[in-house]
């Protein structure tokens, strides 16, 4: 619901109470948690300062998608500081007119256990708080009279 509704969080909480939100926040790809001075005093400036490092955070959501297909979002940030960043899908301290890239596998489980073939399915895809999206129309295929044809084996090694 959170995501579906595009809410940022931004917990500004004490000390102490870091660690817990900070687990919170794991579970809130769009949260982020700001330490309080003990007389909380700085307050504007921690929900300021966190709701632009939120607002420079750019991932890909979906929706939609069968259960039997996974999904994996790789996000090309454009730069060597974000590599840690690329497996899980978003980008983060994204400057305007930067461009990020989003490449996206969907893999379809098959039906081996005997659940039947799903029918075509039309799932949306759009970037977190734009309003912008695409969607991708899914064509199971679930029987096949193809032949399995070999590929021939290279030998690269040694020359031969």
């Amino acid at each position: 619901m959170i995501n579906e509704k595009e809410i940022l969080i931004i917990f500004a909480v004490t000390a102490e109470q870091v660690p817990t939100y900070q687990e919170l926040q794991k579970l809130l790809p769009h949260a982020t948690v700001g330490e309080l001075s003990d007389d909380s005093k700085d307050v504007v400036e921690i929900v300021q300062k966190k709701y632009k490092e939120l607002a420079q955070k750019v991932s890909l959501q979906y929706s939609d998608l069968p259960d039997a297909v996974s999904v994996k979002i790789v996000a090309r940030c454009g730069g060597d500081e974000q590599k840690d960043r690329e497996e899980k899908g978003f980008c983060t301290e994204v400057q305007q007119s930067q461009t990020v890239q989003f490449d996206v596998e969907l893999v379809w489980d098959g039906t081996d256990d005997g659940t039947p073939c799903p029918q075509s399915k039309t799932a949306n895809f759009s970037i977190f708080g734009m309003d912008a999206w695409t969607s991708i129309n899914l064509d199971f295929i679930c029987d096949c009279d193809c032949q399995v044809t070999q590929l021939p084996k290279l030998f690269w090694e040694n020359g031969e």
